[in-house]
């Protein structure tokens, strides 16, 4: 079971627990004397969630965003980073090509999800 040791800033592990739950993996903290051990157990897919942690922390925040709103278009992921929605749509343009989501297009509206 893959596991990573982290020191510091408790809104830092926070955060860093918050992504990982976002992008599919489960998270077990313990506290010894200030150090907290995350333990991530990895679910089967886990090559494509090895290929997530592998971008950028930009785009790690735009896919968490929709990960959290499971379909949804440039401005409500904007919504929830609290970034701008042409920056957003960039990202989510981004994470197209890579292919790690799928767009669905309604009239001119793009409406873009997670891949399974």
């Amino acid at each position: 079971m893959p596991w990573l040791g982290a020191k510091g800033n408790k809104e830092k592990i926070r955060r860093l627990r918050k992504i990982a739950e976002n992008i599919g993996l489960e998270i077990k903290l313990y506290t010894e004397d200030e150090r907290v051990d995350v333990t991530f157990t990895v679910p089967s897919n886990s090559a494509k969630i090895e290929s997530i942690l592998k971008l950028p922390p930009e785009l790690i925040k735009t896919y968490s965003a929709l990960k959290e709103l499971k379909e949804g278009l440039a401005s409500d992921v904007a919504e929830l980073t609290g970034r701008a929605r042409a920056y957003e749509s960039h990202n989510l343009k981004r994470l197209y090509e890579e292919g790690h989501i799928t767009v669905r297009k309604d009239g001119r509206r793009k409406y873009y999800g997670i891949t399974d």
